[in-house]
């Protein structure tokens, strides 16, 4: 950990108006750095278990500009795969907060009058990739990707019935500040998310004619806002979709929500 620090602290006064690449061995990882006249890119590389290096298992990246360095980490997270502290929990270390299990209610909000069963209206997910860009310890950027699936159940007291359901790949984007208070971290992030829906399945009767539709109607796109709060590895989400459910006349004018709980590792 010392010959990194010192790696790191070094290269920024070492900038020269000439672009070379240096190749640096320190225990199993391979250290590339490439410099120029005023920026200085260092690129971290793992060793396989063969001790061969594996160029595209990139572990870190860090740019050091006129003084200033920027870093990005890039992680694969797994359950009870342990967060990043120190061995006497006093160093407080930037986690995103978005890979992880979650469960939750949904909803739409409607300006047409449907109405859904709580209890049979749900969604879950599984968010593996794990992405910050941190600017200080307690605040950056976080990303992931993740797969989930959502269904939705109308009531049919009002005249409306059936019920949509579809897979989908959500990519969230957020910022997120995190701070340390009795040895808890707390955590409140708000972003955006970008959606594709595949396998669409959508039979509701509808409105005053009874319009059917079917998976064709549902957009297989959407964006939505989303917000966490939490304390260390679980938190509350809430979600609002910022474009309609369905295609334009193809379906109730809604806008899918959901809130629920998350368990991050």
């Amino acid at each position: 950990m010392k010959k990194y620090l010192f790696l790191l602290f070094w290269l920024p006064a070492v900038l020269s108006a000439q672009t070379t690449t240096d190749t640096l061995t320190v225990n199993d990882r391979q250290v590339i750095i490439t410099e120029n006249s005023d920026r200085i890119r260092v690129k971290i590389y793992q060793r396989d278990a063969n001790g061969d290096m594996v160029r595209n298992e990139q572990v870190f990246e860090g740019v050091y500009l006129n003084g200033q360095s920027l870093e990005q980490r890039f992680t694969v997270s797994l359950p009870f795969q342990k967060r990043e502290r120190d061995a006497k929990r006093r160093t407080f270390r930037y986690n995103a907060h978005t890979a992880g299990l979650y469960l939750g209610t949904t909803g739409l909000g409607s300006s047409d009058d449907v109405n859904l069963e709580p209890a049979k209206s749900i969604e879950w997910g599984l968010n593996l990739f794990n992405g910050s860009f941190p600017f200080t310890s307690h605040f950056g950027v976080t990303y992931g990707l993740g797969f989930g699936y959502t269904r939705y159940r109308l009531d049919s007291s009002d005249g409306s019935y059936g019920r949509v359901r579809y897979y989908h790949w959500r990519l969230p984007i957020a910022l997120e500040t995190q701070f340390r208070a009795n040895r808890e971290t707390f955590f409140l992030s708000a972003g955006v998310e970008a959606e594709y829906r595949f396998w669409r399945r959508s039979n509701i009767v509808w409105g005053a004619d009874q319009t059917t539709t079917n998976k064709g109607d549902v957009y297989p796109f959407g964006a939505n806002l989303v917000a966490k709060i939490g304390m260390n590895d679980i938190g509350f989400y809430a979600r609002y979709a910022m474009l309609d459910a369905f295609k334009e006349n193809r379906g109730p004018r809604t806008y899918p929500l959901s809130i629920g709980i998350q368990w991050f590792w």
